[in-house]
């Protein structure tokens, strides 16, 4: 059996069997490892460390296990098991300005989104006040919020297959306006 059932391009596997011998002798157990898909050696033993170079999505990986006894008699039994997908990654958001008022337009920036199978990440924006989710989009407008109040940002990651986990920012206190003249007479 090959351990995780499912992988990405950059996961790692074992494979795992066990032999017998009607002789009543424990056969030796060697592996070897074949990217189906483009008839690529990845190499031997019980373990194997995908990477971008060896796999990619939608890729078939074989380990073959055989067994041979003392007297040079084998025997190989094969199991296979699909790269799949990989979620992609958002490395942070960010709300500014911080401090914020009363009056300001919150913008959520994003930090570095990536994605190993080089699949475009697009990233959804989510706004919370108070813990409430009241808006989405790059930007909070001020009719959401009062001086006093909580706010925070989310960012999904998706690859278009799949969205990645939600990553959310600090929260920001919403802090008093700064008052302003509205006119000076002599």
């Amino acid at each position: 059996s090959i351990n995780p059932s499912t992988v990405t391009r950059v996961g790692s596997l074992t494979c795992s069997a066990t032999g017998s011998d009607a002789d009543g002798t424990t056969p030796s157990i060697t592996y070897t490892w074949l990217n189906l898909s483009t008839k690529t050696d990845l190499g031997s033993g019980p373990k194997l460390t995908l990477t971008t170079k060896t796999a990619t999505k939608g890729d078939v990986i074989q380990c073959t296990a055989t067994a041979t006894d003392s007297y040079k008699g084998s025997s190989s039994a094969s199991t296979t098991v699909d790269v799949t997908n990989a979620k992609p990654e958002l490395s942070s958001v960010s709300i500014t300005p911080n401090p914020a008022r009363s009056t300001d337009t919150l913008t959520c920036r994003e930090g570095k989104s990536s994605d190993v199978d080089g699949d475009r990440v697009t990233v959804s924006i989510n706004w919370f006040v108070n813990k409430v989710r009241v808006s989405t989009g790059t930007t909070l407008s001020p009719k959401y919020f009062v001086r006093g109040d909580s706010v925070h940002c989310s960012g999904v990651p998706s690859d278009g297959k799949e969205n990645g986990v939600e990553v959310s920012s600090s929260t920001v206190s919403i802090g008093n306006s700064l008052p302003s003249i509205v006119s000076v007479k002599l």
